[in-house]
């Protein structure tokens, strides 16, 4: 931790007249990222030295992350080194030299703890890789103390959905999806080798008779921004036609076919890594000559103790039906105890989201 010399020049140069010290994290972090990459190997110990890691661009998790806490105590900033657990070696219940097998870096800020962990190309501050997200790290200090490793903020995917219902009763419109932290990690690390033509054969793939066309990612490099993405489709075959009624799930192929949690009791916890929230805007233009005869319930769904919950909420607005859902998961696990509310709960949002409106020929 207190060799400097090999990366003094270098650090000097990078943050040389930069005085905002969250600017100088964002420099240093992108800086290691990009000088020495992560060979695969985990640990808290250094493997080859900091000195080799630097000059061969290449270390385990303690090069990389013991040398950016380095940096940004050399850069001015109070940074120290975090021992954690990877999710396949448990969690700790006390300290131990096996209790622990990896480590990333801290910050501490007047507005609170940045951590940050260099040897994933895709993480950001406070966004580290699935691997590190658990229970909670050790900070070493001149004493040592606990810092939780699990996010405190939800992971979105925002999708904005605008169609109509064409005369052959096929469905055109187009499709805007955002997504944030995690959820752009995950993006980003999943389709960072795709092409366009991959992209749209994966959005395609098990989504029914769908073409899409003119679609457009931005900010997969950047990730200080979220992932946005939009495109056009044409679906066909998704609307249900009986007598002079049309039958139509408003969610298109955004739905569950069932729930996942089909076991009626659970021993061990639901692990959803991060929280997250998933929110949906549709707006629906009605085909000439149809009239709403019967759409879904709204609802607001809650689980007790701010567990969770879900909204639906649709109603007629001239030529077009707008609906809007929004389920809210703010923890990253479910325990055994709470396994059937949960159950119950997720049960219930599947059945919502796949419930269809009915439009009546006029």
């Amino acid at each position: 931790m207190d060799k400097t010399n090999y990366f003094v020049e270098d650090i000097n140069s990078l943050v040389n007249g930069i005085s905002n010290p969250l600017k100088k994290v964002a420099l240093i972090f992108e800086f290691v990222k990009v000088k020495v990459k992560w060979n695969g190997f985990i640990g808290y110990s250094i493997e080859n030295g900091v000195r080799k890691a630097y000059r061969e661009g290449v270390g385990n998790t303690a090069d990389i992350n013991l040398m950016l806490t380095s940096m940004l105590r050399y850069a001015g900033l109070n940074a120290n080194p975090v021992l954690v657990s990877t999710k396949n070696n448990g969690i700790p219940l006390f300290p131990s030299t096996s209790g622990f097998n990896y480590v990333i870096s801290l910050i501490e800020t007047p507005e609170g703890n940045i951590l940050l962990d260099a040897s994933e190309n895709y993480s950001s501050p406070n966004v580290l890789p699935k691997r590190a997200l658990n229970w909670q790290g050790r900070i070493i200090l001149k004493s040592i103390w606990y810092v939780s490793a699990l996010p405190k903020k939800a992971s979105i995917d925002f999708k904005s959905i605008n169609y109509k219902i064409n005369e052959d009763l096929t469905i055109s419109g187009k499709i805007r999806n955002r997504l944030t932290s995690h959820n752009a990690l995950s993006y980003r690390k999943e389709f960072k080798n795709f092409n366009n033509k991959e992209h749209i054969e994966h959005l395609e793939k098990d989504n029914g008779e769908i073409i899409v066309s003119s679609l457009k990612i931005e900010n997969e490099a950047d990730i200080s921004k979220p992932i946005l993405m939009s495109y056009e489709f044409k679906l066909d075959n998704n609307i249900e036609s009986i007598g002079d009624k049309l039958y139509l799930s408003p969610l298109l192929f955004f739905t569950y076919d069932d729930n996942p949690f089909k076991e009626e009791t659970r021993d061990y916890p639901i692990d959803f890594v991060y929280p997250y929230l998933d929110k949906y805007m549709v707006n629906i233009l009605l085909p000439e000559g149809y009239e709403v005869e019967a759409l879904p319930e709204n609802i607001n769904y809650k689980l007790p103790e701010d567990g969770g919950n879900y909204s639906y909420l649709i109603k007629k607005n001239g030529n077009y039906l707008q609906l809007s859902i929004v389920f809210n998961y703010p923890n990253s696990l479910v325990l055994s105890s709470r396994y059937q509310a949960f159950r119950a709960f997720f049960n219930s949002y599947i059945e919502k989201a796949s419930e269809k409106i009915v439009l009546k020929k006029i």
